[in-house]
């Protein structure tokens, strides 16, 4: 079975809303109405873009679309899906990111499962939407105030027709039940202070309580002691006695002290005009001399342009193609319109000498075709305009360019 895989994957995405490729999981079609971007100020296009979700449940779809397609046996058709997943898995693995122009860029995340990025804006393989942009808008002052006026109206009717209920502020009272216990507390306490001085005057009037013997201080103690017994007498003496004996000895230490610390200074001053100090010569320290190191200069690389192989056709209708020998692949980025591809360069050649202007595409793939192409230009946007002009001439055209990062066609 002669079957390219990334053909049969492009055809999927262009013509399926949803289906599960083996091993990597199943791609559904998500639809996008059109929206305004009021921050941007612009009206954005009807969109729709590919989600990848696990699982296989859309497989049969996948072998049932590639069964009519190609008009081949559901064996066949099952065999190519298998070969659909293991081309994305090869890709993936020698290639890194892969990515489906129009649609999106598989990639591995860090934990080695697949996932798939989504193009922004509209798809360039949705039929339906080719051509639209998005368009910008801008309010003229007449506009902006009138919109103005709408929104100050719109509040002034909401606020006319809303009732505003003002909540009512309750006022707290202050519970009788604290006034009475307070009440209570002031009063017993008085009672029982009155009650407590009438009871020792009861008591000491029935002899219950002693009362305390006045003592007479007089105003100067040290004029007399009559009021002492003599073994006071004594012990104050001897107090005193102490006092002046203890004052009298922290005095001599005091003077002891500083005679000590006079003597200490004087014999500092004997020694210091006999020994002169002699300051050390410090020898200032010189840094080095650092020659700044220069880089060498590399120029940049620059890689030389690999324009694509096309082969035209001779006058006799002959095209010189050697199946065995596979060109470079091309990066000029141009862009082409492929009808066809075949895996023989003969029949590749019988098909593009019936059509004027058509080339045969050289693959620099191994297991590649050679592809059939009917227009080229620079820009992506031209050569979607001629697909849709032979939309009906040629239903299954798909767009090519060199340096696309699906390999392998």
């Amino acid at each position: 079975m002669n079957l390219d895989p990334q053909n049969a994957l492009n055809l999927a995405f262009k013509n399926l809303d949803g289906f599960s490729i083996p091993d990597v999981g199943t791609f559904k079609r998500v639809r996008v109405p059109a929206q305004i971007d009021h921050q941007k100020k612009r009206i954005l296009p009807p969109q729709e873009r590919f989600v990848l979700e696990a699982g296989e449940e859309l497989r049969t779809d996948f072998e049932d679309f590639l069964f009519r397609f190609y008009n081949i046996k559901i064996n066949e058709a099952e065999e190519l899906a298998v070969e659909v997943g293991n081309y994305l898995q090869d890709a993936l693995r020698s290639h890194g990111p892969l990515r489906v122009d129009g649609v999106g860029t598989l990639r591995k995340d860090p934990a080695g499962e697949i996932e798939f990025v989504p193009e922004d804006g509209v798809l360039g393989q949705a039929a339906d939407f080719f051509g639209l942009q998005s368009v910008e808008y801008t309010f003229t002052e007449g506009v902006k105030a009138t919109v103005e006026k709408k929104k100050e109206a719109a509040k002034e009717s909401v606020l006319a027709n809303t009732t505003v209920v003002e909540p009512v502020a309750v006022r707290r009272k202050f519970p009788l039940g604290w006034v009475f216990f307070l009440l209570i507390l002031i009063i017993g306490g008085g009672a029982a202070w009155k009650w407590q001085a009438e009871l020792k005057v009861k008591l000491r009037e029935y002899g219950l309580i002693k009362q305390a013997p006045e003592v007479v201080v007089p105003n100067d103690p040290s004029a007399s002691v009559d009021f002492l017994t003599a073994e006071e007498k004594e012990a104050m003496a001897k107090i005193k006695a102490d006092s002046i004996a203890y004052a009298q000895a922290m005095a001599d230490s005091t003077a002891a002290q500083a005679a000590r610390r006079q003597d200490s200074l004087k014999a500092l001053a004997d020694a210091a005009s006999t020994n002169p100090k002699v300051e050390p010569k410090v020898t200032p320290k010189v840094e080095p001399k650092v020659t700044p190191k220069v880089e060498p200069k590399v120029a940049p690389k620059v890689e030389p342009k690999v324009t694509p192989k096309t082969i035209p056709a001779t006058n006799d209708g002959s095209m010189a193609l050697n199946d065995g020998k596979y060109g470079e692949r091309p990066v000029n980025g141009r862009y082409y319109l492929i009808i066809s591809s075949f895996e023989n360069g003969a029949e590749a050649a019988e098909i593009a000498k019936s059509i004027p202007g058509a080339k045969v595409l050289v693959p620099y793939y191994q297991k590649g075709f050679y592809k059939v192409a009917v227009f080229e230009a620079n820009s992506k946007s031209q050569v979607i305009s001629k697909m849709v002009g032979y939309k009906d001439k040629y239903p299954k055209s798909w767009i090519f360019w060199p340096g696309m990062p699906v390999t392998g066609n």
